[in-house]
């Protein structure tokens, strides 16, 4: 079949679907091309999957697989900012997609040389799931692209002073703002998450010693 030929089919059906039998039958359709489009993907056809998502985010343009599947098709194609651009739209829409913040992030890293923007979707990743099978990827790519500097050693001794002197809320402050310039630093989420626990902040205690430990795990390699 030519590639009007496809796109016309597609187009057809879905018009059909959406007409005929609602929401329903349109997600089951999209679903059917949804698997084609994929495995054309992986098979390297990424000018005419782009085409058909397309087509199919006209009539769905908040479908989370088409916007994603054109997102991965666009990246292999080495079309870096329209991918980040449907990434970026992803996560508006999901702040909590894993795989947008892990391909954004390669993509920021590797390609379009953004540390700190690659670095925010590495750590966004690490706080929604720092248990999942990828966390030790990411927390080792994140080391690798985060230069500590010797001022964080003076910074820490001012933060340490405030928890002595009683000011926990500002510490915190301090310790979340250092973060923010360095992520992969294992002994300031393990000082934060045993402050926070004290604070009585247990979910948001677990999550900074989680990465506390798989940073300081992947630093030992």
């Amino acid at each position: 079949m030519t590639i009007c030929g496809k796109m016309l089919t597609v187009f057809l059906m879905l018009l059909s679907a959406c007409a005929t039998h609602g929401r329903f039958q349109l997600d089951a359709t999209m679903s059917d091309e949804l698997s084609e489009t994929r495995e054309s993907i992986s098979q390297g056809s990424t000018t005419q999957a782009i085409r058909d998502l397309t087509m199919m985010l006209e009539l769905d343009p908040r479908h989370e697989e088409a916007l994603f599947l054109r997102a991965l098709a666009s990246q292999k194609k080495e079309a870096y900012a329209e991918a980040l651009a449907d990434y970026r739209q992803l996560l508006t829409a999901n702040p909590k997609y894993l795989k947008a913040h892990f391909n954004a992030g390669m993509i920021l890293a590797f390609h379009l040389h953004d540390t700190v923007a690659a670095l925010e979707h590495f750590d966004a990743f690490l706080t929604i799931d720092p248990t999942h099978a990828k966390a030790p990827e990411v927390a080792g790519i994140m080391c690798s692209l985060d230069p500590k500097a010797e001022i964080v050693q003076r910074t820490m001794k001012e933060i340490e002073l405030l928890e002595v002197q009683g000011e926990k809320t500002q510490a915190i402050e301090r310790y979340r703002s250092l973060l923010a310039e360095h992520p992969t630093l294992s002994s300031v989420h393990l000082k934060l998450g045993r402050l926070l626990q004290e604070m009585k902040q247990v979910r948001a205690s677990q999550n900074h010693l989680m990465k506390a430990a798989l940073f300081s795990r992947v630093a030992r390699f």
